[in-house]
């Protein structure tokens, strides 16, 4: 790269740097830090939820597992709009109902009391280091390729400044600078579709002259069962700790709905992007390392710089899911794992301390996880394999309001965890153990619910939306003429009492 490119990336993680601890002064509280004052505008929304789920798992990694796979991981990834669709309607418009809350151990909480929130912090912890784990490392390729840096010291370099903001500033510094990043990815991605595509004759060219191999779909029943689990895995709202933060920032679920609904294009416009990048570098350089593909076209097809800005603008990819991983990890950390299990809570601001000590702990653990693992996606649904079977369904059930018991919460995060682990080390390595867990989390759910015979699923007028279809609210009213009774939320249950005495 030249001194110019070098120059532009400089300048980038400078002024991430300074628009990180300068968005993150004033930040005094907890909640603060978790969410934010949740006056944000739906752009910023949209804006932060894209930056987080879009990272090098979605930019590097996709480039690579299309050029491995072909056609069949392009179609793949059309499960990551379906899974926006799905949150949109199923899960953003019942948001107001934890409208107070601050961290998804919270929301578990209500429904599954401590055991819900410690279980749940401890997995988002996990998944939320491996998942920056997988950033760390693709910042790590990012200095080795470009400018021959030791893996190691690139990713200590970028991750270091990841950490320094996220820490001091938590999620209204990590908001600010996913704007930022948002505004340069925005422009980075279409600028090197076109100049890669360019090069080839255009788009109908590009298809042409793809080769064949990349374009055939499975040829064998056991590669089918392979692609449609990790379709119907990447349909699957996993609901992880970054993502759901980001919906308790909304005002109201009519924000979060639209957010949603904003991003469902979004997802679809960049994976077709993305994939058009994999097959230009399937043409221009057929023989290159799929893990550098990506880099080899920002090197290869942009000029002087342009570079510079493609590959700011692939860090401001990386780093902006880093930041928003690393800040839920301190808070499934800190407030939703050590704070229940004390016996004296800590101070305010004991705990804002401990949650900044945290974001720098989470961030060293997760150096170590990326520097164990070769392939990004790899690393992260490792993860991923780990959380979906323990808590997705018993929190899609806490959301949609069919709270249940704390005993049949713990019977079906055990049930998923042996599922899954027992599917990882016997069951056929052509179905996901991700997939038959998250089933056998579900049966055990439902089971141990039906025989605890729950008299608390709650649909309060006041919660809703009034996007929630008008069948829901009849739903509401028969059941208050079966129990003869409104329902209520846990707490306002509690706070009727206090009431009465």
């Amino acid at each position: 790269m030249s001194q110019l490119d070098i120059g532009i990336v400089v300048a980038y993680l400078v002024i991430t740097l300074a628009i990180g601890l300068w968005a993150g002064k004033g930040v005094n509280t907890v909640k603060q830090y978790a969410i934010g004052s949740k006056n944000y505008g739906t752009f910023i929304i949209v804006a932060t939820l894209f930056a987080t789920n879009v990272g090098g798992g979605s930019t590097i990694g996709t480039t690579e597992k299309v050029l491995t796979v072909g056609v069949m991981y392009a179609l793949i990834t059309l499960g990551m709009p379906v899974n926006k669709f799905v949150t949109a309607y199923c899960v953003a418009p019942f948001m107001n109902r934890f409208r107070n809350k601050i961290s998804i151990g919270e929301i578990m909480h209500t429904c599954y009391g401590k055991p819900g929130q410690v279980i749940t912090g401890i997995m988002g912890t996990l998944l939320a280091i491996g998942i920056v784990g997988g950033q760390i490392g693709a910042l790590g390729y990012v200095g080795n390729y470009f400018w021959g840096l030791d893996r190691l010291y690139s990713t200590l370099i970028a991750a270091g400044i990841v950490v320094i903001y996220s820490s001091i500033g938590g999620v209204r510094a990590v908001a600010f600078t996913d704007v930022f990043q948002f505004a340069i990815a925005l422009y980075v991605i279409p600028m090197i579709y076109y100049e890669s595509s360019w090069r080839i004759g255009g788009i109908g060219q590009l298809w042409k002259q793809v080769p064949a191999e990349k374009l055939q779909l499975a040829t064998n029943w056991q590669d089918w069962i392979i692609y449609i689990s990790l379709f119907l895995a990447y349909c699957t709202p996993s609901l992880e700790p970054s993502f759901t933060q980001r919906l308790l920032m909304a005002r109201d679920a009519i924000q979060a709905q639209n957010t949603m609904k904003s991003l469902i294009w979004a997802d679809v416009l960049f994976f077709a992007a993305i994939t058009c990048i994999a097959f230009s570098s399937s043409v221009l350089a057929p023989d290159v390392n799929p893990n550098h593909a990506f880099f080899h076209i920002l090197q290869t097809v942009l000029s002087e710089g342009w570079k510079g800005i493609a590959v700011a603008g692939v860090l401001a990819f990386i780093m902006s899911t880093a930041d928003s991983d690393l800040n839920a990890a301190s808070v499934c950390l800190i407030h939703d794992t050590v704070q229940p299990l004390k016996r004296e809570p800590l101070a305010a601001s004991a705990e804002l301390k401990w949650l900044r000590v945290a974001t720098v702990a989470t961030g060293t653990l997760a150096i170590v996880a990326a520097l164990s693992f070769q392939s990004l996606i790899d690393l992260m649904w490792s993860v991923y394999d780990l959380w979906a079977p323990c808590i997705v369904i018993p929190l899609f059930a806490c959301v949609m309001g069919y709270k249940s018991s704390i005993r049949a919460f713990s019977f079906a995060v055990a049930t998923g965890f042996l599922c899954t682990t027992a599917w990882k080390l016997w069951g056929p390595t052509w179905i996901r153990s991700m997939l038959p867990g998250m089933m056998a989390n579900f049966i055990a759910f439902y089971i141990a619910r039906y025989f605890d015979k729950p008299e608390d699923i709650y649909w309060d007028e006041s919660e809703f939306d009034p996007t929630i279809p008008a069948q829901k609210r009849k739903w509401k009213r028969q059941w208050e003429q079966k129990h003869g009774k409104v329902s209520q939320m846990p707490e306002d249950q509690e706070q009727t009492k206090e009431e009465q005495e």
